[in-house]
């Protein structure tokens, strides 16, 4: 008789070869791409993989991020990296994975767990599975022709992880709950994000303060997280033309109703009452 055993498991150094095999399989990441990722950002306790007689068939990882809502910080998740061997797919082992971090998560007091799905059709997926559309952004575009010089003096500095954490959290208090990385998790996600050719400002006029990732890509600037603290959009567009000379700004703002792009969904685990219109959620490292 040949025994089958499957097993949900966190990940180990003895799986992690195979684990970062099926990462770039699954997510088309390059070698060097993922061996950053593990080496800076991946901690084996955050992980689980599903494993039938020592093959890795699917992964999951459980980010540690902040979730604030009426000015107090409570623990949530952050679902990333949910993948399945393409030759055991239609099994559901994403399913099982899932159900089990929710366990685990419930166990450790973790109130909300989130995620960004990759698809349309993956949203609903997840809706089947106890999410929630809760997040949506959208994007404005500024071309150079109708850009101002700006108007008032200003610095624009390369922004360490303290000061964004700061100014992200004074930006969005009023947007409760909203969810962000924490302090520790953020400098790795700041590295990873930079080693992806991105940079971090953060812009000051004495009076107002804002807080820029944004990655340049031929003529563009795409800003894919803004945090306003006191300043507008249209200023911050005017200091980064300043500073870029581009054709075009890209910049991603935070839509507080559904008229905006699908981007997040939430799973309460607790059955509290935590309102989720409104919520807030970026710098995801789609």
């Amino acid at each position: 008789m040949n025994w089958v055993i499957v097993m949900i498991l966190f990940a180990s150094d003895n799986y992690i070869e195979q684990i970062k095999e099926l990462w770039k399989k699954a997510f088309g990441d390059t070698g060097e791409s993922t061996n950053f990722y593990f080496s800076n950002i991946h901690k084996n306790e955050n992980m689980l993989i599903d494993v039938e007689n020592g093959i890795v068939r699917g992964m999951l990882t459980m980010h540690p991020i902040e979730l604030w809502q009426n000015g107090k910080c409570t623990p949530a998740r952050y679902i990333y990296g949910v993948a399945t061997h393409k030759d055991f797919r239609l099994q559901g082992i994403s399913t099982r994975l899932l159900e089990y971090a929710h366990g685990y998560m419930r166990e450790q007091n973790v109130k909300i767990s989130l995620l960004v799905p990759a698809t349309k059709e993956l949203f609903d997926f997840y809706e089947k599975r106890h999410y929630v559309r809760a997040v949506y952004l959208s994007e404005k575009t500024f071309l150079k022709e109708n850009i101002n010089a700006p108007e008032f003096l200003y610095t624009c500095d390369v922004c360490d992880t303290k000061e964004y954490y700061e100014i992200r959290k004074k930006a969005f208090k009023n947007c409760e709950p909203f969810m962000a990385w924490g302090e520790d998790e953020l400098v790795k996600v700041m590295a990873y994000a930079r080693f992806c050719g991105g940079e971090f400002y953060k812009i000051s006029t004495g009076k107002a303060q804002a807080a820029i990732y944004a990655s340049r890509d031929a003529g563009a600037v795409y800003v894919r997280e803004l945090a306003c603290d006191n300043m507008s959009i249209e200023d911050v567009v005017s200091v980064l033309h300043d500073k870029f000379g581009a054709d075009k700004y890209i910049v991603r703002t935070l839509q507080n109703d559904k008229a905006g792009t699908e981007y997040a969904m939430i799973c309460n685990l607790k059955d509290e009452n935590i309102m989720i219109n409104g919520a807030y959620f970026n710098l995801a490292m789609e």
